[in-house]
Parts: C-alpha cells; structure tokens; sequence
C-alpha cells in the first residue's frame, strides 16, 4: 500500500483506516503509516498437473479396387485466329503540385512536477526553522505524528528560514497537526513574508469545530503564488490562543516548488 503524499490515510482529506482479511483472519489493519507499508500473507500450493491423454491408433485403410474405364476418342481443335492489337494511345500526364504548407503538430501539455525545497521531522533539532524553534521541540510526545514536532501555545509563533524561490511560479507548504485545549473559534494562522517585505501576510486560518477537532490529526496545504522579481520566501506559524494550555503541535512540514514553465 503506497500513498504519495506521506501521511498514510489519517490526515490530508480526512482520518481513514484499512483492514485486510484472509481466508476469515485479520491480517494488518491500521492507518497512519508515511509513503508505503507492506504485509506479506497466504502460501502458494502445489499445481497437480493435468494428465497426458495417450492417443488412439487410427484403423488400417481397406485397399480401394480400382474400377476399369474405357478412353473417350479427343477431338483436335483448331487454335484462335490472332486479333491484331492496336497500340495504346499515350495519355496526357498532369503535373503533381506538392502543397506548399505543412500544419504544424501541436504537442500535448505536460504538467510541470513539483520540486521539494525542504522537509523537517524535527528529530534533528530545528532544521529550516529559526534557531529559536529549538525550545519547542518535544520528543516522544502522543501529539507528535512521529518521533518529534514543534508546540506553540497561547500568542506564540514559530518561523522557518528564508528559502529560494527564483525560477518557481508557485510554492506549497503541508503539514500536519494536532491541538489540545483549543478553544471554541480559537485558530490556527499560516503567514508568509518574500524578501524586501516589511510584514508577513496571512494566507490560511484554520478554525476549531470548523477545520478541526481537538486531540486529531489533521493535514492541510497551502499555496503561495511567487511574486516577479521576489527570490525568497519564508513562513510562519501562528496561535492566538487564551491559555497557555491551548497548545498546537506541529509535525512534518514540507516546503515544495513549482518551475516556471
């Protein structure tokens, strides 16, 4: 079982799960796994071959006992006089105009593959966050999709590192996250800021009760069209939250490109 995008089937449209049964028996079941997961199941048998069919002597012929005839006198003919064959008359060749123009072919469209800038875990300490982000990382938290993420609670935020975006038409940025204490219309913020900019701007919000529930994972994406003449981007994540125990966590962030065509 493959999925492309890395989450397995817990996050970016929504929680799923799969179950495989053998023969009455539950094989493998669950849901959240990254790019593959595999169980191997069931045994191959032994193929009893098809036996050979011995072929049936065919019967002896009965000799046949040709029947006498007697010969038919033959009558000489005499050959056609020859009818003399006029000659052809030569016809008049039209000369072939090649055509002057070709139609072009149009190619078909290819679509442009997307381009990964950076992914982070954050089992390796910040990665491409600010140093600062090194404070928030937990480990072997059950809010973590894996072995570690990223907890924002109350007003704070976190910010990756400005990344090159020259020569891309479109930037994405997935993730994945979880909340516990959030309150009723309590938000989760996506920014961005290009370089030479004096102020993030926002590009997502997400809602609870709306996008999500608390104590969930939760995948989401956002897109970012590149501004002409910007060669830079960076993110930022963002809680506005009442509590200190209103706490997002943060997991698996990937940061991907598109090529201007």
């Amino acid at each position: 079982m493959t999925d492309s995008y890395g989450d397995g089937l817990c996050c970016s449209v929504g929680s799923g799960s799969y179950k495989v049964t053998y023969d009455g028996d539950v094989q493998k079941e669950g849901s959240r796994f990254l790019s593959s997961e595999s169980t191997n199941f069931g045994s191959c048998g032994t193929v009893t071959p098809a036996p050979i069919p011995v072929p049936t002597p065919s019967p002896t012929p009965t000799p046949v006992t040709p029947v006498p005839t007697t010969p038919q006198p033959v009558t000489t003919v005499p050959p056609p006089t020859p009818v003399p064959t006029p000659a052809p008359t030569p016809a008049l060749l039209m000369p072939v105009t090649p055509p002057t123009t070709t139609t072009p072919l149009t190619p078909s469209p290819v679509e442009t593959p997307w381009t990964i800038i950076f992914e982070d875990k954050f089992e390796d300490g910040p990665g491409n966050f600010n140093s600062g982000v090194q404070k928030r990382i937990v480990d072997n938290d059950e809010n973590c999709f894996e072995n570690s993420c990223v907890r924002i609670q109350k007003k704070q935020r976190v910010v990756t590192q400005y990344r090159p975006v020259s020569g891309l038409s479109d930037v994405s940025l997935a993730f994945i996250f979880r909340t516990t204490g959030v309150e009723s219309g309590e938000k989760l913020y996506v920014d961005y800021r290009f370089n030479g900019e004096s102020g993030f701007t926002n590009v997502a919000d997400f809602e609870l009760g709306e996008d999500f529930e608390n104590d969930s994972f939760v995948g989401r994406f956002v897109f970012v069209p590149v501004i002409a003449g910007k060669s830079e981007l960076r993110f930022r994540f963002r809680a506005e939250n009442s509590a200190n125990d209103d706490m997002i966590f943060i997991n698996n962030v990937t940061m991907r490109g598109k090529p201007n065509l």
